[in-house]
């Protein structure tokens, strides 16, 4: 099942003055209907890589405050930061899904994050899973 991922802590303040930008410019209006491929690397804290996962879906709204996607295999919404400059346009193509091995042809979109586990200490919110997550 997908989660809904929370990042921890506040944006950057530059991060947050361009998404507000983006959205004055309706470029986040314009993702929505897009097809997309997500890539998570899942590490440890020390930066060792422990799991993968890739997820691919429909863009149903966006914001700049994250990107909601409805997996076209579940129908799970789940979210991913609003960092359009982490979104890249795909050569046309198959693309196949390393652990279930089903093929993607021609997604709209692209995007990876490498996903850490929350500090020592940290303590969530109710509706926030403890994980951080870095594009």
């Amino acid at each position: 099942m997908a989660k809904k991922w929370r990042r921890i802590g506040a944006w950057p303040e530059n991060v947050l003055i361009q998404a507000e930008q983006d959205e004055r410019d309706g470029k986040f209006q314009a993702l929505v209907g897009q097809r997309i491929l997500v890539g998570f690397t899942f590490k440890d804290h020390e930066g060792n890589v422990q799991d993968h996962a890739q997820y691919t879906g429909w863009i149903v709204a966006a914001s700049p405050e994250a990107i909601e996607i409805e997996d076209d295999e579940t129908g799970d919404v789940f979210t991913i930061p609003a960092i359009l400059d982490n979104l890249t346009v795909p050569a046309p193509g198959r693309y196949r899904l390393k652990k279930s091995g089903r093929i993607v042809i021609d997604p709209d979109l692209y995007t990876t994050f490498d996903i850490y586990p929350a500090p020592e200490g940290y303590v969530a919110d109710e509706d926030e899973d403890e994980i951080g997550m870095q594009a």
